[in-house]
């Protein structure tokens, strides 16, 4: 059984990952903050070699932790970095985008230096379903299908018993389903 529900995600740790890939177009800093249970807060300093704009993508792979071991049991994918962030965390984005300077708040991000401070990020935003349990999550930003940039993180998918975000539709149904992986 894949004990598949409602739920949040919790970000335990997130870091660059650059360092595995063979050319990036960004270099981060990411320090991160717990509040409470629906958002985090956060401090980046990063760096853009190159605009990143709609001809850039985004690969997501999930690896589920159990057993003693992780594996791969869902991947998002998207050939338009400007489509993934709107149709997954557009309020997360544009409140990124204007702490970070950009004007207007979206893409493309121009080359250059990058400061955001208490940055507040609201996990209520991020799809609602999945398979319960440990993760760690690798995000790549894509260009002609190469990595270019390296994101890991270590998180959680818990039940959201008291349904603290205040739903009134899933994500799911808003933006549907996700491709998992047996």
């Amino acid at each position: 059984m894949n004990n598949q529900g409602s739920g949040l995600w919790y970000v335990r740790t997130i870091l660059d990952c650059n360092d595995e890939l063979p050319r990036f177009v960004s270099n981060a800093t990411i320090d991160k903050h717990k509040l409470n249970r629906t958002h985090d807060l956060y401090d980046l300093e990063f760096d853009v070699y190159e605009t990143v704009g709609n001809t850039y993508g985004v690969l997501i792979n999930f690896y589920k932790h159990s057993d003693g071991g992780s594996r791969l049991i869902q991947v998002m994918a998207e050939n338009n970095i400007e489509k993934f962030v709107e149709k997954y965390a557009p309020n997360n984005a544009k409140v990124a985008f204007t702490k970070a300077g950009i004007d207007p708040p979206g893409f493309p991000i121009k080359a250059g230096s990058y400061k955001i401070e208490d940055f507040f990020f609201n996990h209520c935003e991020l799809p609602d379903m999945a398979i319960y349990g440990e993760y760690t999550v690798d995000a790549f930003i894509v260009k002609d299908d190469i990595r270019v940039a390296c994101f890991r993180g270590h998180v959680d998918f818990r039940e959201d018993e008291d349904d603290i975000c205040n739903r009134t539709s899933s994500t799911a149904e808003r933006i549907g389903t996700l491709k998992t992986l047996y």
